[in-house]
């Protein structure tokens, strides 16, 4: 092996060690939503409005038909 050979498999190596230690990673964004609800008396029919929220989504886009998938997740996963 010539020695620009063996720095680029070393500097492989260790890459691949560091981002081993990084752990699952999943795609997509997440987001913080805040919603209305159809109850007439609530604060979030109000004015000015205080919407229920902050909700945590993690939204994704699916490959082949592009539709958005939507997975809500807890606030202690969030952090």
């Amino acid at each position: 092996m010539t020695n620009q050979l063996q720095h680029y498999e070393h500097t492989y190596r260790a890459l691949a060690a560091e981002l081993a230690q990084v752990g699952f990673i999943s795609q997509g964004s997440i987001v913080h939503r805040y919603t209305s609800c159809a109850n007439p008396g609530c604060r979030c029919q109000g004015d000015p409005p205080q919407r229920h929220g902050p909700y945590y989504e993690v939204c994704c886009c699916v490959a082949l038909d592009r539709d958005a998938s939507i997975r809500h997740i807890e606030c202690e996963e969030f952090s």
